[in-house]
This record gives structure tokens, C-alpha cells and sequence, in this order.
């Protein structure tokens, strides 16, 4: 059995940059990634031939072509349905009410994580983003059952480290926007912001001093340059930005980051690689306290009947959201309190494993961003235009807890 001083499950941006920085430190490290693809500039190049001539595209289309991808959701087009699942009510499969068919997004399994096809963007949490529970709701009450918490940690200890992830990545933004929404003590990003697009320009003039009425309180309208790991400028041996408007699902010139550039780095220090390596148990000896990490290569010739395990000092679970709660739960290390849970019991109450995955949103306009759905409406079953009425039925729904405006 391979032993080492750190195992590490996901080469996404979060274990990429753990295995350079503990291969730095002279551990020996292991990465083991349900994905099998280059990290080079030919693998860039491969997966920007495959980009070009399709029709239509989706921010799926560069990686169709990967061989792994029958082996987890990556459906070749834009259609959620794929992913269908019987009812509970046989006599209406269809009913979003008690239809199983709730994921309906898929990702990659790839060397360097969702990196590859992400946008980029870097906000950071603001500070009330933080401690929601007790300046939102200090009585305790929340709106329709929703169970609201305050982070363990606040932002003034997560400050330092934003600089530094920020300084990994590369990102360019402009310090003076943000230091009031989310205080920086004056240190500037890496890079300068991305210089606004004519119909930005055009807009912020328009705009003047414009001001809103937000719950009794005027407040002045800012468009702000969002922060993020794109380069404006040559860094990290990668070239500025040359506005090649596909950042998703694939950014050609690696101006944009992506965890690519980690895993080379830790490579080179010494970290080994396994690729098609799904794993499917972690278990802790009784005896030495050591971790075994037992993983299926879906390349070899009987994966279902074979395995292989490996053993580690340490483990760091760096899969995506829903990979890492799949395996906490298959290893029975998915109960309260991170006591063992037989996986066939239903999740006890208090448990949060796999159970708070939030998704995301966004709205977009203008320039390269032109107007698209943004949010789903909550019990949709999927996501709906702005304009659309369900949305607007939605906001003005009754609700026994009125909500008040999240603000800083």
C-alpha cells in the first residue's frame, strides 16, 4: 500500500493550490482526480478545437470529447432534464412536487475543476454576509422555515487569507471601489480592474447621481468593476487579456486562472497525480490513526470489481459540492457531529452533509453580457427569465416573516 504525508481527493482550485504548498514544504502528496486530462498548452489547444467549430455551443462543448465524461452527469447540450429520476407518485412522474428530478446541473470531472470553464469572478463575502443570524434576525426568526446561521469565523480573520488567495489567482480589480463594501486596509489587487466596455461608459453617465429608496433609506446607485482572476496585464508567465469573449466555457490564452497552473507548480515540487480516480471510501485505522483512501479507476479493466487504497497521514477532501458530500456520506462519515451514520438511514436532524448545497445566480447586461435568465424561483424546479410572472408572483407572495433588505 502507497503511503504519503497528505492525500488529497480533488485538483480544483482549492486542492491544487494545497498540493503546491504542502509539496513546498517537503511533504509527499498525493492527488487523486476523477478526471484523465492533459494540464499543458496542448490540452488547451485540443479542447479549443473542439470549442470552435460546434453549433450550438455550450459551456459544456470544449470537453464532449473528454473520454470520462459517460461516467458522471455531462449532457452534450443545454437540456435539464437529463438527469430524470421516477416520482414518488408513480401515477405522475412529472410532478415537480414529488419528482426525485432536483439536479439539474452538471459539472466536470477534470484536472483543474470547474477553473477550466468558470468566468472568473473573485468577490469576496462582505462582512454581514457573515453573521446574517444575528443582524438580520436576532429574535430568531426566519422566513418561511429557512434556518440561518453566523459563520464561526468573521471577516477580519478571513482578510489576510483573501489577500492571499487573491494573490495566487492573479486578480485584477480596483481596491478604492471595494474598500467600503469589503474592506481591504488599503493593499491594492494584484492587477489593476478590467477597463469598463463602451456601453459601461455610456451607462455610468446616463446614470448621474442616481439614488434608491431601500427600506426608508436613500442609497446612491455605483457600478462598480467586478474583481477577477483575469489578467490585465502579464502575470504569472501568462498574457493580459485579449477579450476573446468565451471566458466560459474556455479561455484560450490562459489569460484568465485556472487551477492548471497550481497543479504544474506542485508537479514540479514533487506531488504525484492520479487520474480516473474516483474514490469511494475514506476510513480512519483504529490502530495509528492513519487514513485509508480507497478509490475505483474507471480505466482499468473490471472497475466495478476492483479497487485500489492508499494511505495518508492526512486527508483533504477538495472535490465540488456534490462529489465531496458523496463521499463523506459512502464512508459513513456523514453524521452529526462527524459521528459514523449508516448511509441507508435517513440524515438525522442537525446534520448538514450534502443537505445547505446552495446554487448560484447572476443578472448580466449589457456589452458581452446581454440580457439572460438570472435566478430560480424557489419550488420552479428550474431557473425563470426576470420578466417572467412566476417571478413576479413570487416577490409578492404573503409570507408569515417579512424580509428585510440584506445590506451592508
Amino acid at each position: 500500500m502507497s503511503e504519503y504525508d497528505v492525500i488529497i481527493v480533488g485538483s480544483g482550485v482549492a486542492g491544487a493550490i494545497c498540493a503546491d504548498r504542502l509539496a513546498a514544504a517537503g511533504k509527499k502528496v498525493l492527488i487523486l482526480e476523477a478526471g484523465s486530462n492533459g494540464i499543458g498548452s496542448a490540452q488547451r489547444e485540443q479542447y479549443r478545437r473542439v470549442w470552435d467549430p460546434k453549433t450550438p455551443k455550450s459551456w459544456n462543448t470544449p470537453y464532449l470529447d473528454d473520454v470520462g465524461r459517460k461516467f458522471y452527469p455531462s449532457p452534450s447540450t443545454n437540456d435539464t432534464k437529463y438527469f430524470d429520476q421516477p416520482a414518488v407518485d408513480p401515477a405522475n412522474p412529472n410532478d415537480d412536487a414529488t419528482s426525485l428530478r432536483t439536479f439539474k446541473a452538471y459539472y466536470q470531472r477534470l484536472l483543474g475543476g470547474s477553473t477550466w470553464a468558470w468566468r472568473g469572478n473573485t468577490p469576496r463575502m462582505m462582512p454581514n454576509d457573515l453573521r446574517l443570524a444575528s443582524i438580520y434576525f436576532p429574535d430568531g426568526s426566519y422566513p418561511d422555515g429557512a434556518d440561518v446561521a453566523d459563520w464561526p469565523v468573521s471577516y477580519e480573520e478571513l482578510m489576510p487569507w483573501y489577500l492571499r488567495a487573491e494573490e495566487e489567482l492573479g486578480v485584477a480589480g480596483n481596491a478604492e471601489e471595494w474598500e467600503q463594501l469589503t474592506p481591504r486596509d488599503g493593499v491594492p489587487y494584484p492587477m489593476p480592474g478590467q477597463p469598463k466596455s463602451y456601453s459601461d461608459k455610456i451607462l455610468v453617465s446616463r446614470m448621474g447621481e442616481l439614488s434608491v429608496d431601500l427600506d426608508g433609506e436613500s442609497l446612491p446607485v455605483r457600478v462598480f468593476t467586478m474583481a477577477q482572476a483575469r489578467n490585465t496585464r502579464p502575470y504569472q508567465g501568462r498574457p493580459a487579456c485579449e477579450g476573446n469573449h468565451n471566458c466560459i466555457p474556455l479561455c484560450p490564452t490562459h489569460a484568465k486562472y485556472d487551477a492548471t497552473i497550481h497543479l504544474r507548480q506542485a508537479v514540479l515540487k514533487g506531488a504525484e497525480i492520479r487520474t480516473a480516480a474516483v474514490v469511494v471510501r475514506v476510513a480512519q485505522r483504529g490502530d495509528d490513526g492513519r487514513w485509508e483512501v480507497t478509490y475505483k479507476n474507471w480505466r482499468s479493466e473490471r472497475p466495478k470489481e476492483s479497487s485500489e487504497t492508499v494511505l495518508g497521514d492526512r486527508v483533504i477532501l477538495a472535490a465540488n459540492p456534490i462529489e465531496t458530500p458523496k463521499i463523506l456520506l459512502m464512508s459513513r462519515l456523514g453524521g452529526p457531529h462527524g459521528q459514523p451514520q449508516s448511509v441507508p438511514q435517513s440524515i438525522p436532524d442537525g446534520d448538514t452533509i450534502g443537505v445547505h448545497v446552495q446554487g448560484s445566480g447572476s443578472v448580466r447586461f449589457l456589452g458581452i453580457d446581454s440580457p439572460e435568465k438570472a435566478f430560480e424561483v424557489p419550488g420552479s424546479g428550474g431557473q425563470i427569465d426576470l420578466g417572467s410572472p412566476q417571478w413576479e408572483a413570487y416577490l409578492h407572495r404573503s409570507v408569515s416573516t417579512p424580509v428585510r433588505p440584506f445590506r451592508t
